[in-house]
């Protein structure tokens, strides 16, 4: 078949121009490179080519310019940015409770429950926007202020996402409703902050690991001590089981090694004892506490308070002076981040967490492993990428409950130094290697155990 001088799939790639102007285009292009070109015939023959506009080009250049005038600021940050900004009298009475409880807690993010939602406004919608990906609305702020900047999450996936920004190492009040809300009327609702959630109190079992201890750490060093005798407490508690354990010793290096193998997901301390930047690494959550909670008078106060005694007597720490401090600090903070709102009495326990009576732990308890050597040995985290699988502890946990769990970890992580202990466990684990029907029995009856 032959060719068609007008083939289809020119029509699919025509240019704007007609037909006949492109003939006439050729016909002078082939005319022109026969002659001596002059210069009126170039012009008359750039007529004849097609050309693009250079408008755009310069729209593009203008809005450049206009940007250069704009500071960073200005371009990625809405008007109310920071809730310091609006004057707190023009803004509307929620609004204005959200700013009042902001003041009070500047370096936490307010979740603030307005129905069916926790919101945020001004600077912690901006962050929370960008970290968790939610889109970032407004809301009405009064009729001198007009929109500010919004986000919120829902009231029933608050702890999936309170998960994620306790991972990015945040800390978040929540301000949720005291009262029911009126069935008529505009009256506002009662609300106030009701917990405080902080990587080292967390209760939710959603946002904690089973197997694993979540350590919140107190911390004071003897600062009247000179530097190559100083002694420093240390306090460890897990909220959701209600361990607690005391420890004290010498050299800030020991303090700074006990700390690299507790791995706690919080230290708190006071002002003091924090300028001192040898205990602790820059990758440690660090938070800074009242002063006054860590003196002995209220120190001592705490402890009476919380565990109902008339002294301290009976604890056993009576020659263990700073580690009353560090404890009744210890205790000062749970009151604040898990406050007991049913229950406002003046000599009453202050918070609703379950503390177990402390227990005081001694540098001959277990073998002292320094952090390189746990490194190269792979205890619990392998030495290249830091990952659980592959390390010792994955290969041989075969516990079925979270307790079994947190056990063999401790048992690893401190392995025991006295003879008779040493041989009373391997008894134990003799027997049950003996006894197949004993230990298949036992963890039959151990699996539907639920975490205590």
């Amino acid at each position: 078949m032959a060719a068609s001088p007008n083939p289809l799939q020119g029509s699919l790639f025509k240019s704007e121009e007609t037909s006949s102007d492109v003939d006439i285009y050729n016909n002078k292009s082939s005319n022109l490179s026969n002659e001596k070109l002059a210069n009126q015939t170039l012009k008359d023959d750039a007529l004849l080519r097609p050309r693009s506009k250079k408008t755009q080009k310069y729209q593009n250049s203008n809005q450049i310019n206009d940007l250069d005038g704009l500071s960073i600021n200005e371009i990625e940050e809405p008007k109310w940015s920071h809730h310091t900004l609006p004057n707190i009298d023009d803004l509307t009475p929620a609004i204005r409770h959200y700013v009042e409880l902001k003041v009070e807690n500047p370096d936490r993010v307010l979740l603030y429950r307005l129905g069916d939602f926790f919101e945020c406004f001004f600077e912690d919608a901006i962050r929370l926007s960008k970290l968790l990906e939610l889109t970032l609305t407004s809301k009405e702020g009064g009729k001198k202020i007009g929109r500010i900047p919004m986000a919120g999450i829902p009231h029933h996936a608050s702890d999936r996402y309170c998960t994620q920004l306790i991972k990015k190492g945040l800390s978040i009040a929540i301000c949720d409703q005291l009262e029911d809300a009126p069935s008529k009327g505009n009256k506002l609702i009662k609300r106030g902050i009701t917990r405080l959630i902080t990587p080292g109190t967390i209760l939710e079992e959603g946002m904690l690991s089973a197997k694993q201890n979540n350590w919140l750490a107190s911390v004071l060093i003897n600062s009247y001590s000179n530097e190559d005798e100083m002694t420093w407490s240390l306090a460890k508690v897990d909220v959701s089981t209600g361990e607690v354990v005391l420890q004290e010793g010498k050299e800030l290096i020991n303090l700074r090694q006990e700390l690299i193998k507790l791995e706690a997901a919080e230290v708190i301390s006071e002002k003091n004892t924090i300028s001192n930047h040898q205990w602790y690494t820059k990758s440690m959550q660090i938070t800074e506490f009242n002063q006054t909670s860590f003196t002995e008078l209220e120190s001592k106060t705490a402890i009476i308070n919380h565990y109902s005694l008339m002294n301290i007597d009976g604890l056993g720490l009576n020659s263990h002076s700073l580690s009353i401090r560090t404890l009744g600090g210890l205790i000062a903070y749970l009151n604040k981040t898990h406050p007991n709102l049913n229950d406002q009495k003046k000599h009453t326990v202050k918070t609703h967490i379950s503390l177990d009576y402390p227990q005081i732990k001694y540098d001959h308890a277990g073998l002292i492993i320094d952090n390189q050597t746990r490194r190269n040995l792979e205890i619990v985290s392998t030495q290249r990428g830091g990952q659980f699988q592959g390390s010792l502890l994955w290969a041989i946990d075969k516990t079925l409950t979270a307790m079994g769990g947190r056990c063999i970890r401790r048992w690893l992580e401190e392995p025991l130094t006295n003879y008779n202990e040493i041989q009373n466990r391997q008894e134990i684990i003799a027997l049950l290697v003996k006894s197949s029907y004993l230990r298949k029995n036992l963890r039959k009856i151990l699996r539907s155990m639920g975490d205590l």
